[in-house]
């Protein structure tokens, strides 16, 4: 099967308050195909693109398109994206694991334990089905 990359846009909120300052929230979302602008102003005044890539990164979990028909092409596709965020974070002079930014000048991409295969459930549940996506819990 043929891996298909995404775009993903970041949209992020920042805001200043007396006892926090430079707080900020943000999601990821990720399209099927490049939104138009109208399409992205419709879903918040401010975004930026970010990437294409085959997974997007949740809180634990990363979220893709569902394309697969057996849970073998999940974990292919998904140790592959693994795969190719570490050899990033090792070409911007990080190390192994979201424990280890040796360079902080230079973009980090943060696994939240994805980099362990044996925290990874793949989640085919009733409301992954409904939105047309798979997740992988990690």
């Amino acid at each position: 099967m043929k891996e298909i990359k995404y775009p993903i846009y970041k949209f992020s909120l920042r805001w200043n308050q007396d006892d926090y300052q430079n707080n900020s929230v943000g999601c990821s979302i990720m399209y099927k195909e490049i939104p138009t602008k109208e399409k992205l102003n419709n879903d918040l005044e401010e975004y930026e693109y970010y990437e294409d890539e085959v997974w997007m990164l949740n809180w634990f979990n990363h979220i893709t398109y569902n394309l697969f028909e057996t849970d073998e092409e999940v974990e292919r596709s998904f140790r592959n994206f693994i795969d190719r965020k570490m050899q990033i974070n090792r070409k911007n002079g990080h190390g192994y694991t979201e424990h280890h930014h040796y360079n902080k000048d230079r973009p980090f991409y943060c696994f939240m334990g994805a980099e362990d295969e044996w925290r990874w459930k793949i989640c085919r549940c009733d409301d992954c089905k409904r939105i047309g996506k798979i997740t992988i819990s990690h």
